[in-house]
């Protein structure tokens, strides 16, 4: 079965006035989908706040951590999978995401 990266749904920063804005879920993986790609990747699964000044977001991020010193934002992960389905790119996805996470490392 192919790995389908699930998303928080209508994250938003609410500003201490209570303005509500809407963010970019591509940027929020569930925590199933960031404990996935962190088994993939031989990485940690980690919840991160997100840190706005004056504002409260919510949901927090799915972040995974990468051999104890670089963040990758799961979300931002998850969307090459979304976008690449292995059921019709086998191995794509997989290919952008490494891309990712060994530019990361190498502080690209």
């Amino acid at each position: 079965m192919s790995f389908v990266p699930t998303f928080e749904k209508d994250p938003v920063a609410i500003s201490t006035y209570g303005t509500v804005t809407h963010l970019n879920p591509g940027y929020f993986a569930t925590a199933e989908t960031a404990e996935e790609l962190a088994r993939r990747y031989n990485a940690v699964p980690v919840e991160k706040p997100y840190n706005l000044a004056r504002f409260t977001v919510l949901p927090p991020t799915q972040w995974f951590l990468r051999f104890g010193k670089v963040d990758v934002n799961a979300g931002l992960l998850a969307g090459y999978f979304l976008r690449n389905p292995e059921d019709k790119f086998p191995g794509l996805a997989d290919r952008y995401a490494k891309a990712i996470i060994d530019s990361e490392i190498k502080g690209l």
